[in-house]
């Protein structure tokens, strides 16, 4: 738990090759790349699309 008490999740070593394949996040990893989960799935999440475009111009 991080200091404000909520859950923290480490990503650990790959499993068996198939956890490590193209479009995993081991995969991204492995291969220099950001790995980033979505944690609302609504791929249509017009709200937040300001926002990320704001962060993303900066990277």
């Amino acid at each position: 738990f991080d200091p404000k008490g909520r859950p923290v999740y480490w990503v650990g070593p790959a499993g068996s090759g198939q956890d490590a394949g193209p479009g995993t996040d081991f995969h991204a990893i492995e291969n220099n790349c950001a790995s980033i989960t979505p944690i609302k799935v609504d791929l249509t999440d017009h709200g937040s699309v300001e926002g990320l475009s704001h962060w993303l111009g900066r990277v």
